[in-house]
């Protein structure tokens, strides 16, 4: 989400957290709000991120879980 997140659990997504591709502003992922998105609802594909970044995203799911 692009929109300001006031939770301990939002990991900020700027353009050099990406191997490949961009966004048009930086964004946030949120670990704590999984979901299951159909493969018709997703038009296209932004980019990829870099394995420090998913690391990091992995991490804060296992601590979430862990809680």
């Amino acid at each position: 989400t692009s929109q300001t997140v006031r939770d301990g659990y939002a990991r900020t997504l700027n353009d050099s957290d990406f191997r490949e591709g961009s966004l048009k502003q930086p964004s946030n992922i949120r670990p704590n709000r999984i979901f299951t998105a159909d493969k018709r609802l997703i038009l296209y594909r932004v980019g990829g991120l870099k394995q420090e970044k998913l690391q990091e995203v992995t991490q804060a799911i296992v601590h979430i879980l862990r809680e």
